[in-house]
Parts: structure tokens; C-alpha cells; sequence
């Protein structure tokens, strides 16, 4: 088959059709959404975020007003250049046989929307040290002029039900600048597959026992939405992660410059096709996330060794 111009318009409505669909049908099982706030676009490599340390709660207009100033902290995230590239041999465009490597570009599809789940994983399980110089998770935080509580969000306490309410209730308890009551809810309880049937019987079982083997009815049932990771399995496992992710900001930062889009070498007049006799389909993003907001985040559990 000669390789003309309708049958290589064929190629790519086909090829762009298979990896659309795939990245669709990623992005309906994707996780991400619920913990990260988008940030960026393609016209900023750098996203600069400001942390307002003394967060928004009106007061009593009694004399002039206060102004919160944005703190000299900030969150920077820089973009990542991400890539996933095959070879299709320039003989198979020729003879039709392209039209059996559609499963091959649905896979660049699906790894490019998977990306970002990739990333929020890699964002909470290995977050390193935050603005103010201290680990992102940390049993002894305090904001701004440190008349607020402690901002204690880790624990390496394995999942359970006690511990489980104790996440929740220190969560509600945070307080900020003055010891204004942050009103933190959590939402959101993320866990990989190991510890999934764990997760339900603490959220979805009627009845729980106390540590005296007593039964008594379950305080948790239906208390946050439940969500497992494909992506927490290995050495990150045994984490488990209690959210606040229903407000106007979200724990994760999520730095999208570019999604994932499907990029073609496959005309016989490119170099690389007529020195090699492979076409190139490759699937390209740029982007990065970090985790944002210590007092929306709470993590349990240890790094396997």
C-alpha cells in the first residue's frame, strides 16, 4: 500500500482517536482530581505560590482594618518534561498492518493521563521539607506568630479504627494564626490495595469492636469517601492518608503546563523514518506537583524498608 496522502490522514484521525479515548477512559479512574488544585498553564515553566499563613475569617470592624499581608514564603514548583516514545516500522504503515497497533497508542494514552496520579503519589509520599524549612509531615508545626495550635499531621501508626478517629479529630481540631479555628473537614481517606479491606471496615462496616473486644455500633461508618491507589503499593504501601479536600484549595498542588498529547514521525520524507524505516508515535507533557498544605493533609503508616 502506498503511503498517500488520504491513507496517512487515515493513520492519524485513527491513532489520535485510540489515544484520546484511552486517556478518557485514565482520567475516569484517576484518583488525583480529588486531592490536587490545578495550577499553571502552558505560558509559565515556574509556579509561584504565596502562602497566606493568617487564613481568611472575617472579624468585628472595630477601628481600621487589619490586612493580611501574603507571607515571603512560597511554594515554587518547576515543570518536568515527561515522555513515553515507540517505533512502528515504516513497513507496517505500507502494508495496512498500522491498523493492528492501535492497543500500542491507547497505551501512550493511558500513560500520559496516568501521569498525574503518578505524580500526586510521588508529591505525598516523598514530599520533602516544606516553606518554612521542616518536614511537610510533622508532629509539631505551628503557623505564623505561634499563638495558633500545633499542626500535628503524621503518625506512623498502621490503619485502623482508634487510629483512623484520631486522624479525623486532630484534623478538625487545627487552629491558625491567634488560635482561630482553621475548620478543617476531613473528606477523603486514600489507601493502596493492601490495606483496602481495612479501609472499608472502618468506613462501611455497622459495627466495630473496641479494644476490649467490646461491639458497639461503628462512629466512622460513611464519615469520608474512601479511595484506593493503584499507585500505593511496594515501599509505599503501608501509607495511608486522611484529606480535607473539600474546600476552595485542595492539599496537592498540581502543576499541568501541557497535557499529554500525541506527537507523529511518520511521513517517508522524515530523516529519521528513511535512515531507520521506523516511524516514531510518541506521547509528550510537561508539568509537576507538590503537596501544598500541611493541615489539609494527614499521612499514617511507614516506607516499607
Amino acid at each position: 500500500m502506498k503511503l498517500t496522502t488520504d491513507a496517512l490522514r487515515a493513520l492519524k484521525t485513527s491513532f489520535n482517536l485510540k489515544f484520546t479515548e484511552a486517556m478518557t477512559a485514565a482520567h475516569a479512574e484517576a484518583v488525583h482530581p480529588d486531592f490536587c488544585t490545578d495550577v499553571g498553564d502552558a505560558d509559565f515553566s515556574i509556579v509561584e505560590i504565596p502562602f497566606l499563613e493568617q487564613f481568611a475569617f472575617m472579624r468585628e470592624w472595630i477601628g481600621d482594618r487589619k490586612v493580611k499581608n501574603l507571607s515571603e514564603k512560597v511554594l515554587r514548583i518547576t515543570e518536568k518534561p515527561w515522555e513515553d516514545t515507540v517505533a512502528i516500522g515504516q513497513r507496517d504503515l505500507e502494508t495496512g498492518a498500522w491498523k493492528q497497533k492501535g492497543a500500542v497508542i491507547a497505551a501512550l494514552g493511558a500513560g500520559g493521563e496516568q501521569l498525574w496520579d503518578t505524580l500526586f503519589i510521588e508529591a505525598i509520599t516523598n514530599p520533602g521539607n516544606w516553606i518554612d524549612g521542616k518536614a511537610f509531615f510533622a508532629a509539631d508545626r505551628k503557623y505564623v506568630d505561634r499563638k495558633g495550635g500545633t499542626i500535628c499531621n503524621t503518625t506512623t501508626a498502621a490503619l485502623s479504627a482508634a487510629t483512623f478517629g484520631t486522624a479525623y479529630q486532630t484534623m478538625c481540631g487545627y487552629t491558625g494564626s491567634a488560635g482561630i479555628p482553621l475548620r478543617v473537614k476531613p473528606t477523603h481517606l486514600l489507601v493502596g490495595p493492601s490495606q483496602l479491606d481495612v479501609a472499608k471496615e472502618i468506613l462501611e462496616s455497622e459495627k466495630i469492636r473496641t479494644a476490649d473486644n467490646t461491639e458497639v455500633n461503628n462512629p466512622h461508618r460513611g464519615k469520608v469517601r474512601l479511595v484506593c491507589s493503584l499507585d500505593l503499593v511496594g515501599a509505599n504501601a503501608g501509607y495511608w492518608f486522611l484529606g480535607a479536600c473539600g474546600g476552595v484549595i485542595k492539599p496537592v498542588l498540581m502543576q499541568k503546563s501541557k497535557t499529554a498529547e500525541l506527537v507523529m514521525f511518520n511521513q517517508p520524507t522524515d530523516e529519521m523514518v528513511f535512515m531507520s524505516g521506523n516511524a516514531l508515535f510518541g506521547a509528550t507533557a510537561y508539568g509537576n506537583a507538590a503537596a501544598a498544605f500541611p493541615h489539609l493533609l494527614y499521612r499514617g503508616g511507614t516506607k516499607a524498608a
